[in-house]
């Protein structure tokens, strides 16, 4: 689907951060389509954050277009708040978790301080994307992710919370403080998914990703760090073009490694890593990597760097 960047951004709103971007045959015809999912807000309506999935596929004529869902009110959506979708953007996959080789939209919104995710399944049903599947339940402090426990290339879907009931008898933290964590896994089970809980811990697969992607870069090893992104997200909309190896390192060489070697040349990067970022103070930027769940594992979807004297004054 070359030549749609231009395209795709006459359809955004202002001042839109694009969350992802998912090229894939999702409805089995042999052809790819385009998934976009991007957050933004509307000044003038003072209504906070909105978050929107975009299907695009490309036809005769040009292209053929349905925003499949809408976190604002009233929008012309095929989902929205009419069955009660809302949330901000924490998670997306492209996986197929039903056997049918064809992946679905694995789709995790969060809202409240205490970041309860909600997480929502897409199949493709007639050449359309259908909401088949979500929880009852949000997940405080949630996680979602996918994972391929066979080896089949089938994938469940996992679901990491925090437990607030088994320590509050002999622990006193705060609600942003460190919990006990369980973990969910959902099956498909030829009608619906399918939840087993058992206890789990988190892996520091995020920081993990984000140290390597670093590393790799002030290496000069460009191919490790393209390996650990998400692409074409990391690139923006003009990875829908190219989002080559090349485009990579022209886009690295001009906002990042400049930045990365004046800072490392006088020291070390103090982090303080999350799941879904990861923040290094260096000597004269800060740096900030989002981090994003792949079938691959965790990779780096953005990465900003301030200068300190502009954040500090």
């Amino acid at each position: 689907m070359a030549g749609t960047s231009e395209y795709v951004r006459e359809l955004l709103p202002d001042w839109a951060e694009v969350n992802f971007i998912f090229r894939e045959d999702f409805d089995g015809d042999g052809r790819e389509e385009l998934l976009l999912g991007y957050s933004f807000t509307e000044p003038e309506q003072h209504s906070g954050l909105h978050f929107e999935v975009l299907w695009l596929a490309s036809c005769p004529h040009g292209f053929v277009r349905r925003l499949i869902l809408s976190t604002v009110p009233g929008a012309d959506s095929m989902y929205g708040e009419a069955d009660d979708i809302y949330g901000v953007f924490d998670a997306a996959y492209a996986a197929d978790t039903n056997g049918d080789g064809r992946p679905e939209l694995i789709l995790g919104l969060t809202a409240g301080n205490g970041h309860f995710v909600t997480p929502y399944v897409f199949h493709w049903m007639r050449g359309l994307p259908m909401l088949v599947w979500r929880t009852e339940e949000a997940y405080g402090h949630g996680a979602l992710d996918v994972v391929d426990e066979g080896g089949e290339g089938i994938f469940e879907i996992a679901i990491e919370s925090s437990r607030f009931a088994d320590e509050t008898e002999i622990v006193s933290v705060p609600e942003a403080g460190p919990h006990l964590r369980e973990r969910s896994v959902c099956r498909w089970n030829g009608h619906t998914y399918v939840c087993d809980t058992h206890p789990a811990s988190r892996l520091h697969s995020g920081y993990q990703a984000a140290v390597s992607f670093l590393w790799s870069l002030w290496k000069g090893d460009y191919e490790i760090a393209y390996r650990l992104t998400l692409l074409p997200t990391f690139l923006g909309l003009d990875g829908l073009d190219d989002s080559s190896l090349d485009a990579f390192r022209r886009q690295v060489d001009e906002q990042l490694r400049p930045a990365l070697v004046r800072n490392l040349d006088r020291g070390g990067l103090l982090p303080e890593p999350s799941h879904s970022f990861c923040w290094f103070e260096g000597a004269e930027d800060f740096f900030s990597l989002g981090l994003m769940g792949d079938k691959d594992g965790v990779k780096v979807v953005s990465v900003y760097v301030n200068p300190k004297d502009e954040v500090l004054g």
